[in-house]
């Protein structure tokens, strides 16, 4: 599977019930590192033991998070969601370059998902930017894998829509420049055993 892949999930009701219980309860939100959009933390999760602020939210609707468990990326039941948060970009938010390898030691096994809640139909900006597959390709100028001879951009347009991409993957979320966006985040990983 490539980085930058473009799915859809089908599941009305699980977008609206996220939608709606994060505008109703905006105080568990928290502004991202200064890049003025909102995050909320979905709880961490070993398998079905669940913790953190939404324990609760997992708890009670279960069979969502067993929905996002088997349709998200990869589809493979030796994988499982370690990890999900809520995102709100508003104007004048983005998400910097970055690779989960490098902010939080991931290897290549584990995979984040970005699935669009909501977003306001006159959204300009909200960009996913995929800027290749290492940090390390990309330190060469002269390498094959400059940033620049690999740079993606994938636009979510409906809620459902979704794309993944592999730990190493250096991504973000170019500058919304009008309107809004709701996106869910899944980090999925391989099972020890």
């Amino acid at each position: 599977m490539e980085s930058g892949f473009i799915y859809f999930l089908d599941n009305p009701d699980l977008f609206n019930l996220l939608k709606t219980d994060f505008y109703s309860n905006p105080e568990l939100a928290h502004e991202n590192r200064g890049k003025q959009n909102l995050e909320r933390h979905m709880g961490t999760l070993n398998k079905y033991n669940f913790s953190g602020l939404e324990k609760d939210f997992w708890e009670n609707h279960i069979e969502l998070f067993e929905y996002l468990n088997e349709f998200t990326y990869p589809r493979d039941p030796e994988y499982y969601i370690c990890s999900s948060w809520i995102k709100h970009y508003i104007e004048g938010s983005f998400s910097g370059l970055h690779a989960e390898s490098q902010d939080w030691g991931m290897g290549r096994d584990q995979h984040t998902n970005v699935i669009l809640i909501d977003q306001a139909e006159d959204i300009i900006g909200g960009m996913n930017v995929i800027a290749g597959d290492s940090y390390q390709l990309n330190k060469d100028p002269n390498s094959k894998g400059n940033l620049r001879e690999r740079l993606l951009t994938r636009f979510l347009e409906k809620p459902g829509d979704a794309i993944v991409w592999d730990a190493n993957a250096v991504h973000g979320v170019s500058k919304i420049e009008k309107g809004y966006r709701l996106v869910l985040v899944c980090i999925k990983i391989k099972m020890e055993r």
